[in-house]
């Protein structure tokens, strides 16, 4: 008798933790224990820090987060963290994948885990070469943490802030170098970089429909090789006024210079790669750019 008492006691004391659980730190006992909850669509997650929304925010709002993406040997594969600015995106108001769904479900202030299968990431991610690596039927972790959800008029405000502090401190970067480099550097301050022509040959600036050819390294402003033509064995070609590089500036910068000349240029990241960066680069790098012997390409 006194041992089924006992056990009645256990399991009263046992639904009783797990009802503080929930009530008072709002988490399932099951993120606890380490397990994980399944959303209707098979998505598995726990919270880390906070709890699930009750409801989805609807259109007009924005989140701004942070990611981490962790392989199935605990190897980091993505890390926003690192970066000294959040990420921005419209809250998911339709999920089309795990990442989506996760943020479909985190409020502001909140931290979640969420499972992702290798199979699920290499069919929707199928060019990173860290994703390619991952062994198949595996599983890697995606841990958000969401910090504010903005309305319209919000979201706004803040973007435009933030494009005036990095804007300051991109040209701050780009001052910097130029006063190291001593060079007789021009100023666009329309496009906010700064230039120099190293072998002048006071030509006719190249204008829309011409075809230009030339060699061009691109590094970071703190010296990180990012793409060398002749290391590719080949020069560049473009048709001016027709976008086709990966890398705006390039799009850009031969319209200021002639036949045969080469320059010097140094850009922020809004004519390189912008806030997310690429591989070897990070979000809101400024960049060094040489261009070399540029010519124009006669067709006959």
């Amino acid at each position: 008798m006194n041992l089924l008492r006992n056990k009645k006691l256990l399991l009263g004391l046992g639904l009783g933790a797990a009802l503080i659980l929930l009530l008072v730190f709002k988490k399932p006992l099951s993120s606890w224990l380490g397990g994980y909850s399944t959303t209707a669509s098979g998505l598995e997650y726990r919270f880390l820090k906070g709890a699930r929304l009750t409801k989805n925010l609807g259109p007009g709002n924005h989140m701004l987060f942070n990611y981490l993406l962790i392989g199935p040997d605990k190897d980091t594969v993505t890390n926003s963290y690192n970066s000294d600015t959040l990420m921005e995106m419209d809250y998911p108001v339709e999920a089309h994948n795990e990442l989506m769904e996760a943020l479909q479900i985190t409020g502001a202030g909140s931290t979640i885990e969420v499972r992702v299968s290798t199979d699920s990431l290499k069919k929707k991610i199928p060019k990173h070469p860290k994703i390619l690596m991952m062994k198949e039927n595996d599983w890697a972790k995606f841990v958000v943490s969401v910090e504010k959800v903005l309305n319209d008029e919000d979201f706004a405000a803040y973007i435009n802030q933030k494009r005036l502090t990095r804007m300051m401190a991109e040209n701050s970067l780009v001052d910097q170098y130029c006063s190291r480099h001593k060079a007789n550097w021009v100023l666009d301050s329309v496009r906010h970089f700064k230039y120099c022509i190293t072998t002048p040959k006071n030509t006719d600036r190249f204008k829309d429909g011409d075809e230009v050819e030339y060699d061009v390294t691109v590094h970071t402003i703190s010296g990180v090789l990012v793409l060398d033509s002749r290391q590719e064995g080949r020069r560049y070609t473009a048709l001016l006024g027709k976008p086709a590089f990966f890398l705006p500036a390039l799009d850009v910068l031969p319209y200021y210079l002639g036949e045969g000349e080469s320059a010097d240029f140094v850009t922020t990241s809004e004519l390189g790669f912008g806030a997310r960066g690429r591989i070897g680069v990070p979000g809101y790098a400024p960049l060094v750019i040489q261009i070399k012997n540029i010519q124009k390409i006669n067709k006959k």
